[in-house]
């Protein structure tokens, strides 16, 4: 894992971009394959995305929020929607800790 990557401890995503102060704005991308949240296959397709934005752990005494982009699936094998699911984050998790 790169070093710039330790701050972030979720396996899969890169820092795209740091910004502000109070709250520490990090953006990031996430690296792997789309994976369907039902059947774990890989045969997806993109429907939509969207922004999705996450508190982090304090980096110092300040506030951090994660900002990446997040799709819509539709899975070929089982045939069902659902959003991409990414490790360390849990459905409906706001925060990371």
């Amino acid at each position: 894992m790169p070093r710039k990557n330790l701050i972030l401890n979720l396996p899969g995503f890169s820092i795209v971009k740091v910004s502000g102060y109070q709250p520490l704005l990090l953006e990031v991308f996430y690296n792997r394959l789309a994976r369907c949240g039902h059947c774990q296959s890989k045969k997806v397709r993109k429907k939509s995305s969207y922004m999705r934005e996450v508190d982090h752990e304090l980096i110092g005494h300040r506030r951090s929020i994660l900002r990446f982009k997040a799709y819509k699936l539709y899975c070929h094998e089982c045939g069902r929607y659902g959003n991409q699911q990414f490790p360390g984050i849990n459905k409906h998790q706001r925060a990371t800790w």
